[in-house]
């Protein structure tokens, strides 16, 4: 069954959404493809160069294959994971709150 919307979001609306945007974080999940180990290795070292020049060292959060990071820093973010388009796969979700497990 396909169900189809049509409706107009005021000028007001847009404004409001991308103030929501700076208070949201961003949680990137992504993985280095390649075809053989020396391709691997060139784009891990050449990917991990430029994220690190990219973001400051208190705005984001790191570990292996997840980036977490303000709503602020989502277009440069999404522009340097094109940049790496077919060499690393990335997934983006939107964070409205993080819990730590125990």
């Amino acid at each position: 069954m396909l169900f189809v919307f049509n409706f107009f979001v005021s000028i007001d609306t847009l404004e409001e959404i991308e103030r929501e945007m700076v208070h949201l974080e961003i949680l990137y999940l992504y993985d280095v493809k390649a075809r053989n180990k020396k391709d691997f290795n060139r784009t891990k070292r050449r990917f991990y160069y430029w994220l690190n020049q990219l973001l400051p060292k208190k705005d984001a959060w790191k570990t292996k294959s997840v980036v977490l990071v303000p709503g602020k820093h989502e277009k440069a973010l999404d522009e340097f994971f094109r940049s790496f388009k077919g060499k690393i796969i990335v997934y983006k979700a939107l964070i409205q709150s993080i819990e730590e497990l125990e």
